[in-house]
C-alpha cells in the first residue's frame, strides 16, 4: 500500500470473553479503509480523541448568541474570526516585497471537528470567551449574560 495517509475513527471496545480492549471501525468509511491493509500488515495510526459534536454545535451557538448581544457592524462569520485571531488561533503568513518591506497576514485557524482535539477545542472556547469579555465586558448588562447563559 505504500506510505498513503488515510482518516478513519475507530471505537475502543472492551473483550467480551477476555481482558483488554481492542479498537473497531466505527462507520463504513473506517470499515473500508481497514480493507486497504492486508492481514499482518503493520500499520501506524496517529491516535486522537474526537471532539463531541454536540459541543461543538454548542460552541457556534454560543458564538452566534454572543455576537447578537453586541451591536457589530461586520458580518458574523468576520467576527467569530476576528475573535478566534485575538483568542491566539491564527497563522502568520509573512510577504517581502522587492523594496525588501515586510508585511503579515493572520489567517484564523480552522476550529473544524477534525481540526482539534477536545482540549484543544476547549482551551479555544475558554480564551474566545475571555476576549469577549474583555471587549464587550462593560457593554452588557448582568440581565444579558443571564439571559444568553439560559439560552445555552
Amino acid at each position: 500500500m505504500g506510505n498513503h495517509s488515510l482518516k478513519a475513527t475507530f471505537c475502543k471496545l472492551k473483550h467480551q470473553d477476555r481482558q483488554g480492549s481492542y479498537l473497531s471501525p466505527y462507520d463504513d468509511d473506517a470499515k473500508e479503509a481497514i480493507k486497504k491493509f492486508s492481514d499482518g500488515e503493520l500499520v501506524v495510526i496517529d491516535i486522537k480523541k474526537t471532539r463531541n459534536p454536540k459541543f461543538h454545535r454548542l460552541a457556534f451557538a454560543m458564538m452566534r448568541h454572543l455576537y447578537d448581544m453586541v451591536d457589530e457592524s461586520m458580518p458574523f462569520e468576520n467576527w467569530r474570526k476576528l475573535m478566534l485571531i485575538k483568542a491566539g488561533y491564527f497563522t502568520s503568513v509573512g510577504k517581502v516585497d522587492i523594496k525588501g518591506t515586510v508585511s503579515q497576514a493572520l489567517i484564523p485557524d480552522s476550529i473544524a471537528y477534525e481540526k482539534m482535539d477536545e482540549i484543544e477545542f476547549q482551551e479555544c472556547m475558554n480564551n474566545f470567551i475571555q476576549q469577549f469579555i474583555d471587549k464587550y465586558g462593560r457593554q452588557i448588562t448582568y440581565e444579558q449574560l443571564a439571559e444568553a447563559a439560559a439560552a445555552l
